[in-house]
Protein backbone atom coordinates (compact mmCIF):
# COMPACT_ATOMS: atom_id res chain seq x y z
CA UNK A 1 0.00 0.00 0.00
CA UNK A 2 1.40 3.18 -1.22
CA UNK A 3 -0.44 5.26 1.89
CA UNK A 4 1.87 4.71 4.75
CA UNK A 5 5.07 4.86 2.87
CA UNK A 6 3.99 7.80 1.22
CA UNK A 7 3.27 9.29 4.55
CA UNK A 8 6.53 8.65 6.35
CA UNK A 9 8.13 9.71 3.26
CA UNK A 10 6.50 13.34 3.45
CA UNK A 11 6.85 13.22 7.46
CA UNK A 12 10.63 12.69 7.41
CA UNK A 13 11.18 15.32 4.86
CA UNK A 14 8.92 17.60 6.50
CA UNK A 15 11.29 16.86 9.22
CA UNK A 16 14.42 17.19 7.37
CA UNK A 17 13.68 20.38 6.16
CA UNK A 18 12.56 21.94 9.15
CA UNK A 19 15.94 20.49 10.90
CA UNK A 20 17.58 22.99 8.11
CA UNK A 21 15.45 25.86 8.48
CA UNK A 22 13.63 26.27 5.46
CA UNK A 23 10.28 25.02 7.14
CA UNK A 24 9.08 26.21 10.83
CA UNK A 25 6.72 25.57 12.82
CA UNK A 26 4.23 27.79 11.00
CA UNK A 27 3.72 24.85 7.74
CA UNK A 28 2.74 22.67 10.93
CA UNK A 29 -0.16 24.52 11.57
CA UNK A 30 -1.37 24.64 7.79
CA UNK A 31 -1.12 21.31 7.43
CA UNK A 32 -3.27 20.60 10.61
CA UNK A 33 -6.18 23.03 9.19
CA UNK A 34 -6.48 20.26 6.39
CA UNK A 35 -9.05 17.47 7.29
CA UNK A 36 -11.63 15.46 5.29
CA UNK A 37 -13.49 18.28 4.48
CA UNK A 38 -10.67 19.76 2.96
CA UNK A 39 -8.41 16.92 1.67
CA UNK A 40 -6.50 19.41 -0.63
CA UNK A 41 -5.51 22.07 1.15
CA UNK A 42 -2.09 22.01 1.64
CA UNK A 43 -1.21 21.53 -1.88
CA UNK A 44 -3.87 24.38 -2.94
CA UNK A 45 -1.94 26.61 -0.90
CA UNK A 46 1.41 25.88 -1.72
CA UNK A 47 0.24 26.37 -5.25
CA UNK A 48 -1.55 29.61 -4.14
CA UNK A 49 1.73 30.70 -2.24
CA UNK A 50 4.51 29.45 -5.32
CA UNK A 51 2.49 31.06 -7.80
CA UNK A 52 2.22 34.40 -5.82
CA UNK A 53 5.72 34.24 -4.96
CA UNK A 54 7.03 33.83 -8.45
CA UNK A 55 5.47 36.34 -9.82
CA UNK A 56 6.82 38.88 -6.66
CA UNK A 57 9.95 37.53 -7.88
CA UNK A 58 10.02 38.40 -11.49
CA UNK A 59 7.82 41.70 -10.11
CA UNK A 60 11.13 43.02 -8.27
CA UNK A 61 13.43 41.35 -11.11
CA UNK A 62 11.89 43.63 -13.89
CA UNK A 63 11.68 46.68 -11.44
CA UNK A 64 15.40 46.38 -10.90
CA UNK A 65 16.15 46.33 -14.64
CA UNK A 66 13.74 48.87 -15.58
CA UNK A 67 16.02 51.70 -14.29
CA UNK A 68 19.65 51.02 -12.80
CA UNK A 69 19.80 54.86 -11.65
CA UNK A 70 16.98 54.97 -8.72
CA UNK A 71 14.90 52.39 -7.69
CA UNK A 72 11.18 52.94 -7.00
CA UNK A 73 11.56 51.69 -3.34
CA UNK A 74 7.77 52.22 -2.73
CA UNK A 75 6.86 49.83 -5.58
CA UNK A 76 9.57 47.28 -4.73
CA UNK A 77 8.15 47.27 -0.64
CA UNK A 78 4.94 46.34 -2.42
CA UNK A 79 5.99 43.76 -3.44
CA UNK A 80 8.28 42.28 -1.14
CA UNK A 81 6.07 42.90 2.25
CA UNK A 82 3.29 40.67 1.24
CA UNK A 83 5.77 38.00 0.01
CA UNK A 84 7.81 38.35 3.52
CA UNK A 85 3.86 37.98 4.46
CA UNK A 86 2.89 35.07 2.63
CA UNK A 87 6.21 33.35 2.84
CA UNK A 88 6.53 33.65 7.11
CA UNK A 89 2.63 31.98 7.05
CA UNK A 90 3.46 29.01 4.98
CA UNK A 91 6.51 28.47 7.12
CA UNK A 92 8.95 29.61 4.54
CA UNK A 93 11.13 31.43 7.48
CA UNK A 94 14.45 31.66 6.08
CA UNK A 95 12.67 33.49 2.92
CA UNK A 96 10.57 35.16 5.59
CA UNK A 97 13.87 36.73 7.12
CA UNK A 98 15.38 37.94 3.93
CA UNK A 99 12.20 39.56 2.76
CA UNK A 100 12.58 41.22 6.13
CA UNK A 101 15.80 42.33 5.39
CA UNK A 102 14.31 43.48 1.79
CA UNK A 103 11.74 45.52 3.61
CA UNK A 104 14.03 47.39 5.52
CA UNK A 105 16.52 48.35 3.01
CA UNK A 106 13.58 49.95 0.90
CA UNK A 107 12.94 51.95 4.04
CA UNK A 108 16.35 52.98 4.53
CA UNK A 109 16.40 53.75 0.53
CA UNK A 110 19.84 51.60 0.57
CA UNK A 111 19.69 50.43 -3.38
CA UNK A 112 23.04 48.27 -2.58
CA UNK A 113 21.75 46.37 0.48
CA UNK A 114 18.49 45.59 -1.44
CA UNK A 115 20.38 44.40 -4.20
CA UNK A 116 22.84 42.32 -1.85
CA UNK A 117 19.37 41.05 0.12
CA UNK A 118 17.85 40.23 -3.59
CA UNK A 119 20.62 38.12 -4.63
CA UNK A 120 20.90 36.32 -0.99
CA UNK A 121 17.02 36.09 -2.12
CA UNK A 122 16.94 34.32 -5.09
CA UNK A 123 18.64 31.04 -3.62
CA UNK A 124 16.74 31.01 -0.43
CA UNK A 125 13.48 31.04 -2.33
CA UNK A 126 14.45 28.61 -4.94
CA UNK A 127 15.08 26.08 -2.18
CA UNK A 128 11.64 26.87 -0.46
CA UNK A 129 10.18 26.22 -3.38
CA UNK A 130 11.41 23.33 -4.47
CA UNK A 131 11.02 22.00 -1.19
CA UNK A 132 7.47 22.54 -1.17
CA UNK A 133 6.83 21.40 -5.03
CA UNK A 134 8.12 17.77 -3.48
CA UNK A 135 5.51 18.48 -0.31
CA UNK A 136 2.87 19.35 -2.77
CA UNK A 137 3.69 16.02 -5.34
CA UNK A 138 3.61 14.10 -1.84
CA UNK A 139 0.45 15.07 -1.07
CA UNK A 140 -1.40 14.33 -4.62
CA UNK A 141 -0.19 11.27 -4.79
CA UNK A 142 -1.43 10.21 -1.11
CA UNK A 143 -5.01 12.86 -1.92
CA UNK A 144 -4.95 10.22 -5.32
CA UNK A 145 -4.35 7.21 -3.66
CA UNK A 146 -6.97 7.96 -0.89
CA UNK A 147 -9.82 8.41 -3.43
CA UNK A 148 -8.96 4.90 -5.04
CA UNK A 149 -9.48 3.21 -1.90
CA UNK A 150 -12.40 0.52 -2.13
Amino acid sequence: MAGPNLKQQLRGFIRYKHDQGILDHHFEDVRRLQGPENPRLVSEMITTFINDADVAMATVTRLLMSNNEVLNFDNLFSVVHPMKGSSASIGGRRVALVCQGLCLACNERNKERFLEIFERLKPEYQSLRESLDYIRQLEDSMYEARRHLP
